[in-house]
């Protein structure tokens, strides 16, 4: 039984290693360390920005939909 335990932790501990070092190859499409946010970066907050805005604006409409 111990070494099924030891093998699924084992697994489970490769994987979030595998995830660690993609997410850390990942990084410097985005940021750089010299000069900030990279074009891809840029693309990326603005993406986020207007989802947000699109969201809050759901949002309110959904709050005016319901009193009307």
């Amino acid at each position: 039984m111990s070494n099924v335990i030891t093998s699924i932790t084992d697994v489970f501990t490769a994987l979030g290693e595998w995830i660690s070092q993609a997410v850390s190859d990942l990084i410097p499409m985005f940021y750089s360390a010299e000069s900030g946010l990279t074009f891809l970066g840029t693309l990326a907050v603005m993406g986020l920005g207007i989802s947000v805005v699109f969201l809050i604006i759901g949002i309110i409409q959904s709050f005016l939909h319901l009193r009307g």
